[in-house]
């Protein structure tokens, strides 16, 4: 008698233990089902993630020949001299802020004052490297925030000759030129000159420039600016005196931009 009702009561847990296991299976198997489609999901989102930067990276230079090419251009600015003719470097170079740097996306850059050492006059230089879109779209216009300084007007275009080669048409160069004046009782005028090279001539940043250089990558990009008496900002100015012996002392060592 007790082995039979040891059997009937050992039944029902059977039962019950072959009905957990069929239901952890149950479990096991509905986790499968929901966990593979979101790895695999997971898994086509990097895939793309992945391909899709280097598709990007291989059309705007970030690898290969093209980042080879951008980090000659960086070395070339860093060997412009700090003395020559009549100018000469007034102190160490200067840094941007990291944020401005990020923001153009520089490859490279020299920010360096001149001083004239006959005439102490001293000008202001950024000479940078970076993606076409970025130096373009940031001009004094936009940039320069200076309090109680109204632009002149539009800016103009300067062209420039060098000694002995008036006439040729391979080394013709021109930069934007933009005058804001001081309304202050002081006065005073805030020049700036500035423009881009895809490695040889330099021309005036306009506002289809950004489009009519969209088949380069990346340039150079030259800003002096200087700040002067009123009867100082006409055509023989400070700028126009630095850069007819600065543009084509620096002209040899630039690279070809892409």
């Amino acid at each position: 008698m007790t082995h039979q009702q040891d059997a009937v009561d050992q039944a029902p847990q059977e039962s019950r233990l072959a009905d957990s296991v069929e239901n952890a299976q149950i479990v096991e198997q509905s986790n499968k089902m929901e966990t593979g489609p979101l790895f695999f999901g997971m898994a086509i989102v990097i895939v793309s993630t992945l391909l899709t930067t280097y598709v990007t990276g291989a059309n705007w230079g970030w690898w290969g020949p093209m980042r080879t090419a951008m980090r000659e251009a960086g070395v070339a600015i860093q060997h412009i001299p700090r003395e020559f003719g009549e100018w000469e470097a007034a102190t160490d170079d200067e840094k941007l802020d990291e944020a401005s740097v990020e923001q153009l996306e520089l490859s490279d850059y020299v920010v360096r004052r001149y001083t004239n050492k006959i005439t102490g006059e001293t000008v202001a230089l950024i000479f940078m490297v970076g993606p076409t879109g970025r130096l373009t779209a940031h001009t004094p216009q936009i940039c320069f925030g200076g309090r109680n300084f109204k632009m002149d007007s539009r800016p103009i275009p300067v062209s420039f000759s060098y000694e002995g080669d008036e006439d040729s048409s391979e080394n013709q160069d021109a930069l934007a030129k933009i005058v804001f004046r001081n309304q202050s009782v002081s006065g005073g005028a805030k020049l700036f000159y500035y423009g881009v090279s895809t490695g040889q001539n330099w021309m005036p940043i306009t506002d289809t420039s950004r489009f009519d250089l969209r088949h380069k990558r990346f340039l150079y990009k030259l800003q002096v600016e200087a700040f002067v008496r009123d009867d100082q900002s006409g055509e023989d100015d400070v700028i126009a005196r630095f850069l007819r012996d600065f543009i084509p002392l620096v002209r040899p060592g630039l690279v070809e931009c892409f």
